[in-house]
């Protein structure tokens, strides 16, 4: 398998549309949704940590997307450190063509955790 590295935007939530008849492109990190007040947020993106790449086999059909992790961090509110509950997901879209706008082809679940002001979530790239 080989993988194409594509670039992202950073925020929140990770969201990839992959356009899969022409030449494949990913357009990524918009916040979904959010709960109460939020903490700070970035998605990392510069080579060669690309927040968002899709993986082709030996064919070049798209086998996958892999989204890298967002950097999510609890609101900073008192002098000690503050923690809350994260939450992310990712979105692959795809358009068939040129005339339709891109429908939603695979909705990754929420995963959750803890992040503190002073250290980020820790979360893993998903697939």
């Amino acid at each position: 398998m080989r993988r194409q590295q594509l670039g992202v935007f950073g925020v929140v939530a990770a969201m990839a549309m992959c356009w899969l008849l022409i030449v494949p492109a990913t357009f990524a990190d918009t916040l979904i949704a959010k709960s109460g007040k939020v903490g700070v947020s970035s998605l990392t993106d510069n080579n060669p940590n690309y927040g968002t790449w899709c993986n082709y086999d030996n064919q070049g059909h798209m086998v996958g997307v892999t989204v890298r992790r967002p950097n999510v961090y609890a609101r900073n509110t008192t002098a000690g450190v503050d923690s809350g509950k994260i939450g992310w997901q990712f979105i692959v879209k795809r358009k068939l063509d040129t005339k339709t706008n891109p429908v939603t082809f695979y909705r990754s679940p929420v995963w959750k955790a803890t992040a503190h002001d002073d250290t980020p979530a820790s979360l893993v790239d998903r697939t």
